[in-house]
């Protein structure tokens, strides 16, 4: 840890936390201060494998990091201590700039069993820099009438916030939503009736598709019937959830689906198809926790070009530790796997044979309802019986190129090469279907 050089301070830190000893935490924690950013991140994500509270100072400082990586790592391992006296840095970490740090932090005030009311989780809602989104996660399973603390800010004066009520009453979810967002169809702000409307759109109830339709008859304001009318987006698109083509240089779903991304240190270049994004360390895009891929409890499917320069790295991955799925490469072959919950192994799909690196290759990956596979240029290499889908949204983010939380299948390595055409479907395609869309392109 004392090296003058930096690659070897990472490494030292990387492999302390495999150790899982608390015995390295003072010498982890020293290196959250490190003048390279790489090595203040492994340090707290090293942190994290200890669990040990001694650490939470060092990390609650770690929150106010120039480095969002450096910051997000600092939050999950907060939620891996699960001190609750870390509380307080954390609530104010839900307004960090960055959405992926803010996404970090709401885990993680879950995690550590935040007793605040409902009352007072609703009013973070007043800082418009707080998703609400995380707001109503934070909410889901309190007994204290958390749809009630929300459905109080739908009368505000202020209609911004009456929009972001909504939108977190939405993300509540449940029976005891329903009714004020069906109210709050008739307010007078057409931001309002669009926020409570998408809230609706997104929930199981009977009583939701029923508030929608009796709306959608007496509804005026085009932009509010958009939202009451069409089919879903992926319906009308073949299942087809998001795609991110690149081909304007930006991190941008072209589906309209809203889930973009931002790059973080990466750029575009000649790809597959159009251009393509080439990553590295440091260097991927950030798509956050979109909410419009609410893979929890159903089958998907995620696919991509890759044309690697090195024998490992991750493609595409969403979650945490304990939860989530990830597309990549290790030792050489294309892997995908999920983990649906902490006490449950990860379900592996591992190709038998390397593939190659410095050409264009189409992987895909499919979670059904009892299995996973894995698909190298339109043909099935393997599958894995599960227990079931990924039964949550997860609690970390999705990146494109790396896997910035602690994978759930222990691959983290930074992609290096291109990566283009990153396609979701909302169902799990058949064999003929991966065929066709290998062929497409």
């Amino acid at each position: 840890m004392e090296s003058k050089e930096q690659a070897v301070r990472e490494q030292a830190a990387v492999r302390l936390g495999r150790l899982a000893d608390r015995a390295a935490v003072p010498a982890l924690v020293r290196a959250l201060t490190d003048p390279a950013p790489a090595v203040r991140r492994a340090a707290a994500r090293s942190l994290a494998s200890t669990r040990d509270p001694a650490a939470a100072k060092g990390l609650m400082a770690a929150l106010g990091d120039d480095d969002a990586n450096v910051r997000a790592a600092a939050a999950f391992a907060l939620g891996e201590i699960k001190s609750p006296t870390t509380g307080p840095a954390l609530l104010k970490a839900l307004g960090d700039p960055e959405w992926a740090v803010r996404d970090q932090a709401a885990w993680a005030l879950r995690e550590i069993g935040w007793n605040q009311s409902s009352n007072e989780l609703a009013a973070l809602l007043k800082a418009e820099q707080v998703q609400p989104a995380h707001v109503g996660w934070l909410l889901r399973g309190r007994a204290d009438q958390p749809a009630a603390a929300l459905a109080a800010l739908l009368k505000s004066n202020d209609a911004a916030l009456r929009a972001r009520a909504a939108e977190a009453l939405g993300a509540l979810g449940g029976e005891a939503a329903v009714p004020p967002l069906a109210g709050a169809l008739k307010d007078a702000e057409t931001s309002v009736r669009i926020a409570a409307a998408c809230a609706l759109s997104r929930m199981s109830e009977k009583d939701a598709e029923a508030a929608l339709a009796k709306r959608q008859a007496i509804e005026k304001e085009p932009a509010v019937l958009a939202v009451l009318g069409p089919p879903s987006p992926a319906a009308a698109k073949g299942g087809l959830w998001a795609h991110w083509s690149f081909d304007d240089g930006k991190a941008r779903d072209v589906t309209g689906g809203g889930s973009d991304g931002q790059f973080k240190g990466c750029k575009a270049e000649p790809g597959k198809v159009g251009k393509a994004v080439r990553c590295g360390p440091d260097a991927y895009v950030e798509l956050g926790k979109p909410q419009a891929l609410a893979i929890a409890d159903r089958p998907f499917t995620i696919c991509a070009w890759i044309k690697s320069e090195a024998v490992g790295g991750v493609v595409v991955a969403r979650g945490g530790a304990f939860q989530g799925f990830s597309l990549h490469l290790k030792g050489g072959k294309a892997g995908f796997g999920i983990r649906r919950t902490q006490e449950e192994q990860p379900f592996l799909a591992v190709a038998p044979a390397a593939v190659a690196t410095g050409r264009w290759v189409h992987l895909a990956g499919v979670v059904g309802a009892d299995a996973i596979e894995l698909y190298v240029d339109g043909v099935r290499v393997a599958r894995t019986k599960t227990s079931g889908p990924v039964p949550g949204n997860c609690g970390q983010p999705m990146e494109i190129g790396a896997d910035l939380s602690n994978s759930c299948v222990d691959v983290v390595e930074p992609f290096r090469g291109l990566i283009d055409e990153v396609k979701m479907f909302d169902k799990a395609l058949t064999a003929e279907e991966i065929a066709a869309e290998f062929k497409r392109s």
